[in-house]
């Protein structure tokens, strides 16, 4: 600490005034009082070397120490100086204003131990390890109470339980009790009656872990039918089915239950004593984290130690969490006050506090208005400085008058009590500073063919000086007019003029032939686009159309290769395509490939479709019978029912694709079925339909054959099948063949296998004359005759019909 005398803590003056001074207060011989600094973090810098270095400053007077970042290594080192007893030690790290003591009693089984490190002041709660026992009063048979006083083993802090009448008589020490005291280690009750769960923690040893516990019972008082003491001894395996002793998931922790102490052959009264048995730890039961915390505002934070869950090994070390830059409190900020002369700070204001650290300022020191504390990490955190006040009357001073060349000065008003400046004056700017004290001289305007000059500034205000010289302006350019055609000896061309005043300077521009470029093409021939075969050389931008020559026997047209010119063709795979024509001469050849074999194509019968359109397709991939589809009426899928929806479908008539769909109302109770006039069909029966979907009269189609063109000698006709009832057609496209000579126009018969099926006028046919058959040529006459006389018939038959 370099001998600085600051490094033992602050001074205090002492605030009795009245000549004496109290010994509790003041140190002997000095009318001062040094009191432990009060270390926060402050801010961290990086280390020369690496790593970092923390710098600590004492919230009360200031004072910084730079600590390197370092783990943490707590123990019990408190600095009591000045204390009757460490328990009086007002703990006032984080804000905190508590003794230690208060602390202790607040957590009711730990006590804060601090990081050993010099200038660090982190500190944890470390729960007490009560290692020693002083009966203070045996329980005796006749249902007295006894008392016990329980003596931490690291911080000596004493904890009485005698009986009483104020705590419900709960956890007293009776002959149906017994006290526990645990040999290395601790426990949670010091009291227990038969039943109770508590919970062991064993001391924790480097390189070993707990594996299980020996328990002793001792009485050495009251015994009922002799003097000699009570004495029983559990081995660990006995111990461990005795008091149900278990591992909470670690062997850090174990779960054990009390027995009754009929069970154990013991007269109640008297005491435990567990003792943990260890064995070596091979670390293989998991990790726990230990000393984490979590940083805040400005102050770092630890990950955390990994450690052994079994035997509490730290395996590796954990690291800070530094705040980042410019880290400020993330907490409300709460005012701090004091009440009379006590040396501490609280958040409380009900009862008229005075703000902590406020200063009301003077003619030397500013005002403050007084400290904070941050509610996220209890961190005190400086308020706000305010200005001196002064306390004399206020005399202006320093008056200067502003001249052509200096600035000038409204004067500082002076406290005459302190003879200190109370508040500045402002400077007030030259005369030459100052607008329109000034005019413009020696300006020249620039033309197109003379420099100008912007013009110097010159004083107005009294001295006439030049306050500011000018620069010269750059010449103007020519405004052009538009131009008219003009000649200047052989040379035709453009004279443009110009428009400014005083110039009328001209300018004549030549006309230039128009550069012209060469098109050359291999096996091929070029054109503009008006189809004018391209003989000479053409402007640039121009159109150009190639198309190549026929190809060889066995060839076709392959693409367009670019020999010269660097351009881009339209489509350089089509025997005809066009470029456009760049500034250079352009040289292209037009290439070719063997033909494929040759190739008939076979559409399949199955339709192939998308979303607009329906064709047959060939295995190569060509198209024929393209068209678009043809919506069918609506076609029920699932009819509707009183309670549930149906649905129905659109599709194509002729490829069957589904175009459209969409759900059928449920009909409901009242629903009366109302079937439409129109024949809905499939391919197999008709039927009358309702909106809802219910069908009527449903029947099977009644098919006859239709003629749509007759057949003739010449040509082939064509007929369809047609049901009589809802004129649903099938067989379409049936072929009829061709007549023979002589023979009936009427004929129905067709090539392939619909040669043999009846039509509705079989009955009409006669023997063909060309038959070679049995029958003698006069039959054929008379058969003509009769064929005549039948149709005549029938068309006398329809006429009365109609």
């Amino acid at each position: 600490m370099g001998g600085d005398p600051k490094c033992d803590g602050h001074k205090l003056p002492c605030l009795f005034e009245a000549g004496s001074y109290e010994a509790h207060y003041m140190t002997t011989g000095s009318k001062e009082r040094i009191f432990p600094h009060t270390f926060v973090f402050d801010r961290s810098y990086d280390a020369v070397g690496g790593g970092r270095v923390d710098v600590l400053r004492c919230s009360v007077c200031d004072y910084i120490v730079p600590v390197k970042s370092h783990v943490h290594d707590y123990g019990w080192n408190w600095d009591c100086t000045g204390f009757d007893s460490i328990y009086e030690y007002t703990f006032n790290i984080g804000g905190s204003t508590k003794t230690v003591e208060e602390l202790i009693i607040e957590s009711d089984y730990a006590h804060p131990e601090k990081c050993k490190v010099p200038g660090c002041e982190e500190f944890i709660m470390v729960p007490h390890s009560w290692g020693r026992w002083n009966v203070v009063e045996n329980p005796d048979t006749t249902g007295s109470n006894g008392g016990m006083e329980a003596e931490c083993s690291i911080c000596e802090y004493t904890k009485t339980k005698i009986d009483k009448d104020d705590d419900e008589g709960t956890d007293h020490w009776t002959k149906d009790t017994a006290l526990v005291t645990v040999k290395n280690g601790r426990a949670t009750r010091m009291i227990v009656k038969p039943g109770d769960k508590i919970k062991l923690y064993p001391e924790e040893r480097t390189g070993q872990k707990a594996i299980g516990w020996k328990v002793e019972y001792l009485r050495e008082y009251n015994v009922s039918d002799s003097t000699a003491p009570v004495h029983k001894n559990w081995s660990a395996n006995e111990a461990k089915s005795q008091f149900k002793l278990v591992t909470n998931g670690s062997a850090l922790e174990w779960g054990c239950t009390i027995p009754e102490f009929s069970a154990m052959g013991a007269p109640g009264g008297g005491s435990f004593f567990f003792e943990p048995v260890y064995a070596g730890c091979d670390h293989s039961g998991g990790t726990t984290v230990l000393n984490a915390k979590e940083q805040i505002c400005d102050r770092k934070g630890y990950t955390g130690d990994t450690a052994c869950a079994d035997c509490g090994h730290v395996i590796s070390a954990g690291s800070d969490i530094y705040p980042p830059a410019n880290a400020g409190h993330t907490g409300p900020l709460q005012p701090l006050y004091y009440y009379g002369t006590a040396n501490s700070a609280t958040t409380d204001a009900s009862h008229g506090g005075k703000r902590y650290n406020a200063k009301s300022g003077d003619c030397r020191h500013r005002a403050y208005e007084g400290d904070y504390r941050c509610t996220a990490c209890g961190g005190t955190v400086k308020g706000e400085t305010g200005d001196f006040k002064h306390s004399g009357p206020l005399e202006l001073r320093d008056v200067r008058t502003a001249t052509c060349t200096e600035r000038g000065y409204s004067g500082s008003q002076y406290c005459t009590s302190c003879d200190r400046i109370a508040q500045k004056g402002v400077s007030t700017p030259s005369l030459h500073e100052i607008a329109d004290n000034y005019k413009l001289i020696n300006e020249v305007k620039p033309g197109c063919t003379t420099s100008g000059y912007s013009g110097d500034q010159q004083c107005t205000a009294g001295c006439g000086q030049i306050i500011r010289y000018g620069h010269v302006v750059n010449k103007l350019s020519h405004d052009w007019d538009g131009g008219k055609p003009a000649k200047q000896g052989k040379s035709e061309g453009i004279l443009y003029t110009c428009q400014r005043a005083d110039c009328g300077e001209t300018r004549f521009v030549r006309s230039s032939a128009a550069t012209e470029f060469t098109v050359t093409v291999i096996k091929g021939t070029a054109s503009v686009a008006a189809g004018t075969l391209i003989t000479d050389k053409i402007a640039q931008n121009t159109v150009v159309t190639v198309t190549a020559d026929a190809p060889e026997a066995g060839k076709v047209f392959d693409k367009w290769v670019v020999l010269e010119g660097n351009v881009t063709l339209a489509d350089a795979t089509k025997a005809t395509t066009t470029f456009t024509m760049p500034g250079n001469d352009v040289k292209l050849e037009a290439t070719y490939k063997d033909a494929p074999p040759s190739h008939t194509h076979s559409y399949g019968t199955e339709w192939k479709y998308d979303d607009t359109d329906h064709w047959h397709e060939c295995e190569c991939g060509d198209k024929a019978n393209i068209a678009a589809h043809s919506a069918s009426e609506w076609i029920v899928d699932t009819a509707a029912t009183e309670t549930a929806d149906g649905t129905k479908h659109k599709e194509c008539t002729v490829c069957k694709k589904v175009l459209e769909t969409a759900p059928i109302p449920a009909t409901g109770s009242n629903h009366t079925h109302s079937y439409s006039t129109e024949w809905k069909y499939d391919g197999t029966n008709h039927w009358h339909e309702c909106e809802c979907g219910d069908k009527a009269d449903t029947a099977a189609h009644s098919f006859q054959w239709m003629i749509d063109k007759a057949a003739t000698k010449e040509a082939t006709g064509i007929k369809h099948e047609e049901c009589t009832v809802c004129s649903a057609k099938r067989s379409e496209n049936t072929v009829i063949d061709k007549l023979p000579d002589g023979g009936n126009t009427s004929n129905t018969g067709s090539s392939g296998n619909n040669t043999n099926k009846p039509g509705n006028d079989d009955s009409t046919k006669c023997p063909q004359t060309g038959d070679s058959s049995n029958h003698i040529g006069w039959l054929a006459a008379l058969c003509g005759v009769l064929t005549l006389l039948g149709v005549s018939g029938k068309k006398r038959k329809e006429s009365e019909v109609k």
